[in-house]
């Protein structure tokens, strides 16, 4: 059985470069920010919000992980502060997020 606790860690860690690639202006943010809220909805659903019968109950690490969780949040959150979601761009990325399950 693979370690529950690690392999998420190991998701957050791939997340996290990924922001870190966006906070550093290294990637479009306007076509990297719906994936990014992607990433993060689906740390959540790790962390505890889904896969009730995939999961251990009673993980050590879960305090830790909301932890994460709320660093997600709150670095995701200031990039989305820096793009304007009514731009025609922006727009188009989240539209197309959307239409793969149109």
């Amino acid at each position: 059985m693979v370690d529950y606790c690690k392999l998420v860690d190991f998701i957050y860690l791939m997340i996290d470069k990924e922001l870190r690639e966006a906070e550093l202006g290294k990637v479009d943010l306007i076509e990297v920010y719906p994936k990014l809220v992607v990433c993060y909805e689906f740390f959540r659903y790790l962390r505890g919000e889904f896969f009730y019968n995939s999961r251990p109950a009673g993980l050590e690490c879960q305090k830790e992980l909301y932890k994460l969780e709320k660093q997600l949040f709150k670095r995701i959150k200031k990039l989305r502060e820096k793009i304007d979601l009514k731009d025609e761009r922006t727009v188009y990325y989240l539209n197309m997020s959307k239409k793969m399950f149109d």
